[in-house]
């Protein structure tokens, strides 16, 4: 039951975030993102992985949340996380702070 599961140990902190898709020589903006917290699924039938979600806002103008009045995204808090691949090559997620450009 994704209601009574304990909460991960592994929270990302609130703040401004770089996807790994960023591309350092383009606008400052660009797959920028603003990481507000992990949200919990209230419904029993929610599956186990997806019990917990990263909220966050994309600050970019071709994201959907974005040109659609500043909606908040939704992801599985474990997606996050995992690594993933750009052109080949195995990337971590959405790890960078902004102040670390």
């Amino acid at each position: 039951m994704a209601y009574d599961i304990p909460s991960p140990k592994d929270l990302p902190e609130p703040g401004y975030y770089y996807h790994f898709k960023h591309d350092p020589a383009g606008p400052l903006n660009n797959y920028a993102y603003y990481i507000y917290g992990v949200s919990h699924h209230t419904e029993d039938d929610c599956r186990t992985e997806d019990a917990f979600m990263q909220v966050y806002r994309p600050l970019y103008e071709e994201a959907y949340a974005y040109r659609n009045g500043g909606l908040f995204d939704l992801r599985p808090l474990h997606m996050f996380f995992e690594p993933a691949e750009l052109n080949g090559k195995r990337c971590r997620g959405s790890r960078k702070s902004l102040t670390q450009r």
